[in-house]
C-alpha cells in the first residue's frame, strides 16, 4: 500500500498545484487599534481599543483594563470607518 507521504519530497511539492481556496480581505487587520464597540452574543456591550487578534480571541483595551474575548462571542462589531482626508487645493 502507498501512502500520499511516501510521494512527497521537495521537487513535489514545488510542483503540487495550490489547493487552498483564494481567501477574502480581512477586515481586523484594517481595525487594528481603533475605537469599536462590541456587541457579545448574549447583549452585553463592551467598548473599546482593539489591540490584538488572533483565530479564535479578540483582546480589547477597555478603561478597566483588557480584555480577551473569544469570536465565538461576538454578534457584532462597530466602529467609525477613518476620515478621509481632504485633498489640499
Amino acid at each position: 500500500m502507498t501512502f500520499m507521504s511516501d510521494n512527497l519530497t521537495e521537487d513535489n511539492l514545488q510542483k503540487m498545484p495550490e489547493t487552498r481556496e483564494r481567501r477574502l480581505p480581512q477586515f481586523l487587520p484594517k481595525i487594528l487599534g481603533q475605537k469599536v464597540t462590541i456587541r457579545l452574543s448574549d447583549g452585553r456591550l463592551l467598548q473599546g481599543e482593539l489591540k490584538a487578534f488572533n483565530a479564535y480571541e479578540l483582546l480589547i483595551g477597555t478603561p478597566r483594563g483588557e480584555t480577551i474575548v473569544f469570536k465565538g462571542q461576538v454578534a457584532t462589531i462597530d466602529y467609525e470607518p477613518p476620515k478621509e482626508k481632504e485633498a489640499s487645493a
